[in-house]
């Protein structure tokens, strides 16, 4: 049977779907090499297949047909002749979604919170450490060295302890961090990139409509009118010091990351007010109601997140 070669074994850094669309197509998978390769965070260059263990699956996908390998499955694709060309479409998710992810922003930020608040992080480290700590010195047993290493680790710990038991660890805030990450590689929503949606979708004025000074041009709304999310979890609200910053992907570009990220900066007394915006959805808000801002402040938050495709916008 004559086959022609799909791709090389590897495995991915996503959980992956594989969806077949025309002709056929063989799959086979396998499993981890090591518990180094179990839930990799980064995907595999190709891979020799005579180092490869036995399959833990080998078929063959027809029209119709999904397949899914979750991250760091070892997987080989051949197509088949025979009939038309072999297609499939692949989707995946998960990507740099991992309580390492997690834990990389939290901690560095809980370090910052701490030092700024608690005298014992900013205290200098024992003067000349360098000369008992670090590989070099790790295996010294002398009574010396023995005792200004415990001492050394002793503080270090203390420390890590009370970075966890008081109120230093922003948990909110640093998931807020990560899905700025993914609201920036996020792609827009359907409404953005489907010509029949696009009745739906906000009016982005030109550059020659934000100069100008007259209301048509610059569609301004009024507080008698509704707005609410383009769709849900378009966008997405961080505490940033004394800023509220929206972060938003209503005007991501199709391709991964090829535009810098989204965001509006907002005063942070705005903050209860754009939270009542995410929160409503699917349901439209009164700009009028936003009663945690003055009057000239609701038109100010509504007209830019209309004007920056965040909100869609009704007479009240």
């Amino acid at each position: 049977l004559n086959v022609l070669q799909g791709f090389a074994p590897h495995f991915d850094d996503v959980d992956v779907y594989i969806l077949q669309l025309e002709g056929r197509k063989r799959w086979r998978l396998y499993p981890p090499r090591s518990p180094n390769d179990i839930l990799p965070r980064f995907s595999s260059e190709n891979l020799d297949p005579e180092e490869l263990p036995e399959p833990i699956l080998d078929t063959v996908l027809n029209p119709g047909d999904l397949l899914y390998a979750p991250r760091g499955t070892i997987h080989q694709a051949v197509a088949l002749p025979g009939g038309p060309p072999s297609l499939h479409l692949t989707l995946s998710s998960g990507q740099r979604c991992t309580w390492t992810d997690y834990l990389s922003l939290l901690l560095p930020a809980a370090v910052q919170i701490a030092a700024e608040s608690d005298p014992s992080f900013r205290e200098s480290a024992p003067r000349r450490f360098g000369g008992y700590m670090g590989v070099v010195h790790s295996d010294k047993t002398d009574s010396d060295t023995g005792r200004q290493r415990a001492a050394f680790k002793k503080k270090v710990l203390s420390l890590v302890q009370k970075l966890l038991d008081d109120d230093h660890l922003p948990i909110d805030a640093s998931v807020d961090q990560m899905y700025r990450e993914f609201m920036h590689g996020r792609v827009p929503p359907l409404e953005f990139i489907v010509p029949e949606l696009k009745m739906n979708r906000p009016k982005i004025p030109t550059e020659r409509a934000k100069t100008d000074s007259s209301n048509d041009a610059k569609g301004e709304l009024t507080a008698t009118m509704q707005i609410r999310l383009v769709s849900d979890g378009c966008a997405r609200l961080a505490m940033e010091g004394e800023a509220a910053v929206l972060y938003f992907c209503s005007t991501n570009s199709r391709n991964y990351k090829d535009k810098d990220e989204n965001s509006l900066p907002f005063a942070d007394h705005c903050a209860p007010a754009l939270e009542r915006i995410l929160e409503a959805f699917p349901r439209y808000v009164r700009i009028g109601d936003l009663d945690s801002l003055s009057p000239e402040e609701q038109l100010i938050v509504a007209n830019v997140l209309h004007e920056n495709g965040v909100v869609v916008a009704k007479k009240g």
